[in-house]
């Protein structure tokens, strides 16, 4: 075989290895963190608790940070830039240090567990993991979702008062994929008013309460739509959240 012929085979083989290897794995970038040198890329701290750690992928780099707290931090301003938040996020099990895929972990939120940047949150691989060391009533048991909506940094913030026939402003607004804070206030009830948003039934029931003080609500914004009703005890709505946005990707290109 001429020497030719011999290297154009060995840059075969080794394009077919590369590709054997590459789609054996479910990425192509293994997450891997160096204790003592890497840094978090949000507040620069060289990064000594592996199994705090976590990072997302860009352009074939896994990019570290030094607790879930930090990362979250990142794919905030990210948001708020309008830069695309990156979808391959790795977190690391805090009893193996190994770094699984975000969509699968498990987030204990607690200030009872010594946590990186007083993040107070630790992953594991699973539910019954995280149960097991779960301590006292008030630590929370989360997916990554949740953790991003109880602790994300909301996109909108809508307050709105509350009276026994109405919603004041009637109508309020929010876009497709935003974290919301919506803050209800009511001072002139005579019972407590228990709401609900139709279209959005994972909110479940609001209960909102006169001179108690604000109440609080979280949600992601995913479906648009002209007009979600707000109900009260009656059939007739209160008022109306409005969510903007695409319905579709072919919409959302267009």
């Amino acid at each position: 075989m001429s020497a030719k012929n011999l290297g154009l085979l060995t840059t075969f083989l080794a394009v077919v290895a590369t590709s054997i290897l590459i789609g054996s794995c479910n990425s192509p970038v293994r997450p891997t963190v160096t204790p003592g040198l890497d840094a978090c890329a949000e507040c620069n701290m060289v990064i000594d608790a592996v199994n705090q750690a976590c990072g997302h992928v860009i352009d074939g780099e896994f990019i570290v940070f030094d607790s879930p707290g930090c990362l979250l931090r990142s794919h905030d301003e990210m948001r708020r830039l309008g830069v695309p938040v990156p979808t391959e996020i790795f977190l690391a099990d805090y009893g193996s240090s190994e770094f699984i895929p975000a969509g699968r972990a498990t987030l204990l939120l607690s200030d009872e567990i010594p946590t990186v940047m007083g993040a107070g949150v630790v992953v594991f691989a699973s539910a019954a993991e995280a149960e097991g060391h779960r301590s006292t009533d008030e630590e929370i048991i989360t997916d990554w979702i949740g953790y991003r909506l109880r602790r994300g940094q909301p996109d909108t913030i809508i307050d709105a008062h509350l009276t026994t026939t109405s919603l004041e402003p009637e109508v309020v607004e929010a876009t497709k994929g935003d974290l919301v804070l919506l803050r209800l206030s009511a001072d002139d009830l005579t019972e407590p008013a228990i709401l609900s948003i139709r279209g959005y039934p994972e909110i479940g029931e609001i209960v909102v309460e006169s001179a108690a003080g604000p109440v609080e609500l979280r949600f992601f914004a995913t479906r648009p739509g002209a007009g979600f009703p707000v109900m009260g005890a009656g059939d007739e709505p209160l008022g109306m959240i409005r969510v903007t946005g695409a319905h579709t990707a072919d919409e959302a290109a267009q």
